[in-house]
């Protein structure tokens, strides 16, 4: 019997389970088990892209309907401030607090009109367009197109209908998306790792 002897070739490390179930994968195409890790695989990803999909649109209408209520909030603090300035015809106070809305980024622009409809004082911020002329013929509330609010709200002293704040936003939705796509995507990783 011939004495043993050791091998020339060092010992390989093993890979680990994942790696040697990719490289099961890659060898063997046509085995049944191959074929249904494929499925499983498959049906994991449509799973969790449809899951993801579903939550990333619940997330941005509850989004928008987050600003629209921060805006008809603001208009509604506004409104306040902005009685005096109506009642006595204080152009240069209107203008004052319509000017603080500086400080809300979002907030593109701002009119304020008198009870016949006429602009009395506004806010736009210097890349806009002027803020209209005429009181928008909108009925007062809420509205929403694409990534912009619009606000029209009443300003009423008591019973007296002292005129009407117009507020315009405008919202950039690229940053949440693109976090939720990177969350959803690290998920789904996880998701076919498991699926292993």
């Amino acid at each position: 019997m011939p004495p043993m002897t050791a091998s020339a070739e060092p010992s390989q490390p093993k890979p680990t389970s994942f790696w040697r179930s990719v490289a099961s994968v890659l060898r063997a195409r046509g085995s049944l088990r191959t074929k249904l890790m494929v499925v499983m695989m498959t049906t994991t990803a449509i799973a969790l892209l449809a899951a993801g999909a579903a939550l990333l649109i619940i997330d941005l209408q509850n989004y928008r309907a987050a600003w629209a209520d921060d805006l008809q909030t603001e208009a509604a603090i506004l409104s306040l401030g902005v009685q005096p300035a109506l009642s006595f015809e204080d152009v240069e106070g209107a203008g004052r607090n319509l000017n603080a809305l500086r400080a809300r980024e979002s907030i593109q622009g701002a009119a304020l009109y008198n009870a016949d409809g006429a602009l009395f004082a506004a806010y736009t911020k210097s890349t806009k367009g002027p803020a209209p002329a005429r009181q928008p013929e909108l009925a007062p509330g809420v509205y929403i197109g694409g990534g912009r609010v619009e606000v029209i709200s009443r300003v009423v002293q008591g019973s007296e209908a002292l005129g009407s704040i117009y507020l315009r936003a405008e919202y950039d939705i690229s940053d949440r998306v693109a976090a939720y796509l990177s969350v959803l995507g690290g998920v789904l990783l996880i998701g076919l790792v498991a699926a292993l």
